[in-house]
């Protein structure tokens, strides 16, 4: 639950004892990456940051699109993208699909490289965004003629679109030709996952030329902090997109070797893990680390938070791929019940469970009631807090 000590007793002393892993760690607190840096750095880690939350001093940016390698990546991006729609109509998906296949056919298009100024996710993001300019489809307007539309990027970009891209020209055509009114709701359909997903602070980050290179993972003692905002909710909605490329590319970096496997673990730690980042595809990656020498650390508030971004089959797919699970107490009533049946112990012990404690689950062993660690008595972080800078 909130305030349990999940990132105190689970995350930190990970920190601190990492010897030979390398790391990825996805952060809301700017001070606790700058303590694990610091005690890192001394270590001999060679320590990277992704900025989102001030993406102007930014070490590095980061490109959804230029990390994709195959049409399929593609289309597995502009997916994810567009199910952050708010509200989607079930009933009715017309909108979506057609909103999908359009943000798609651009990405497509800048992705094999047919626009010169660019093959990146925000040149995508630009072109998609000159079709909210009225004017390419107010034919009522007294003054309009075609010309109007070919003045926007995105239809100027597209005008050779049936010699280059043959098998997607019925879709611009269909949306090109189609009724203003049509047109105009399938626009606007791509209007919201760009704003939700792609918000200032994020454009900053994609252009950012300097991308992290994850070859780095190849190589010993490596570390990327990421920091996001606790609240601005595009950052957690992008951050699904960047845990997707992280996952891929290193499933296809050790696929790449000889041997199938990364030559050194790299351990992932996702803090507020459920906070409004769904991962695509999640479910299924997770059952691959192990094979690849992947390991991910997830705090959750209780199993009902990540139910409510995956399907019920899918969190029990994904806690079920997970060797290890400590319970710090909550006031979830549906998680407390599990943990009862986990424990063979009765509901209201689990419930009534004292601040401090918790229950440790690992494959194999019987489950443990124990006290969760004291960081404030460890001696790398009393050595580490005597050495910190006096702010």
């Amino acid at each position: 639950g909130s305030g349990s000590g999940k990132t105190t007793s689970i995350v930190d002393p990970m920190l601190l004892h990492m010897e030979n892993s390398n790391l990825i760690g996805v952060f809301t607190k700017k001070g606790r990456i700058e303590e694990a840096s610091r005690i890192l750095k001394k270590r001999g880690y060679k320590v990277h940051l992704l900025d989102f939350v001030h993406p102007e001093s930014s070490t590095y940016g980061f490109d959804p699109l230029r990390g994709c390698k195959s049409e399929a990546d593609v289309k597995s991006l502009s997916q994810a993208i567009i199910s952050e729609i708010p509200g989607k109509r079930a009933s009715d998906p017309f909108w979506e699909n057609s909103a999908e296949e359009l943000i798609q056919l651009v990405m497509m298009f800048v992705w094999k490289g047919y626009y010169p100024h660019g093959k990146d996710m925000l040149t995508a993001i630009r072109l998609l965004d000159s079709l909210h300019h009225d004017s390419c489809f107010d034919r009522d307007a007294e003054d309009w003629d075609e010309s109007d539309r070919l003045e926007c990027p995105l239809h100027y970009a597209l005008r050779n679109l049936k010699k280059l891209m043959p098998e997607s020209y019925s879709i611009w055509a269909n949306f090109n030709n189609g009724a203003d009114a049509t047109s105009s709701s399938i626009t606007s359909s791509t209007r919201t996952p760009l704003a939700q997903v792609f918000n200032v602070d994020i454009r900053r980050i994609l252009a950012n030329p300097r991308c992290f290179d994850f070859r780095r993972f190849l190589s010993a003692k490596t570390a990327l902090f990421v920091y996001i905002s606790p609240v601005n909710m595009a950052h957690h909605r992008f951050i699904g997109l960047f845990y997707q490329q992280v996952f891929k590319q290193l499933f296809e970096m050790a696929e790449s070797r000889r041997d199938g496997i990364l030559p050194y673990p790299v351990q992932v730690i996702c803090d507020d893990f459920a906070t409004g980042c769904r991962i695509p595809d999640f479910p299924a990656l997770i059952s691959i680390f192990r094979a690849k020498r992947i390991a991910a650390t997830m705090l959750i508030q209780s199993e009902s938070q990540l139910e409510s971004l995956y399907t019920k089959a899918e969190a029990a797919t994904i806690i079920n791929n997970c060797d290890t699970l400590v319970y710090l107490g909550g006031m979830d009533l549906e998680t407390c019940r599990r943990m009862s049946e986990r424990s063979n112990l009765p509901l209201d012990e689990v419930l009534a469970m004292p601040v401090g404690w918790e229950y440790f689950f690992r494959r194999g062993q019987r489950g443990l009631v124990t006290r969760r660690y004291d960081l404030y008595k460890d001696p790398v972080y009393l050595e580490a807090a005597a050495h910190a800078p006096v702010a």
